[in-house]
């Protein structure tokens, strides 16, 4: 057994991993996050849905998961909180297109980079009309059944 030696004392790399993931998911902060950009594009994608806005102010704290996906909920939080709505498209000026999880209450539980994900730059509005034009053709077909 690997054995390390630290000021404290002698641990085992069991011991050593399972106290970083306890810090991760209950002693962690998270980075400072400032909204406002995502507040004002939200006003300006989502007039119809104010309370979106609204919550995103709220989102200023994040706890990255990868250079893919930020979550707005600490690890705890999700535990207990994560109750997911459904996703949003967002365009960024900087980021691209970001899929916004929003949660039943309302809440933003974390953002998705998807023009990261998709590896090129791709348009909310586009993926927005297909998702629509999906959704009608899925309702068409159940009302012929």
């Amino acid at each position: 057994m690997h054995v390390m030696h630290n000021q404290y004392k002698t641990t085992t790399v069991y011991e050593r991993d399972y106290l970083n993931w306890y810090n991760r998911k209950f002693n962690n902060p998270g980075r400072r996050f400032d909204p406002a950009l995502l507040v004002r594009l939200a006003r300006a994608q989502w007039s119809d849905r104010p309370e979106l806005a609204a919550a995103f102010a709220n989102c200023t704290r994040e706890w990255p998961r990868n250079g893919l996906y930020t979550y707005f909920q600490s690890p705890v939080d999700r535990e207990k909180k994560w109750d997911f709505g459904g996703s949003l498209f967002l365009e960024h000026p900087v980021l691209g297109t970001l899929v916004v999880d929003v949660m039943k209450d309302n809440s933003i539980g974390g953002m998705e980079y998807l023009d990261r994900v998709m590896g090129h730059p791709t348009s909310a509005a586009g993926l927005q009309e297909a998702m629509l034009r999906l959704w009608m053709k899925v309702d068409a077909e159940r009302n012929v059944n």
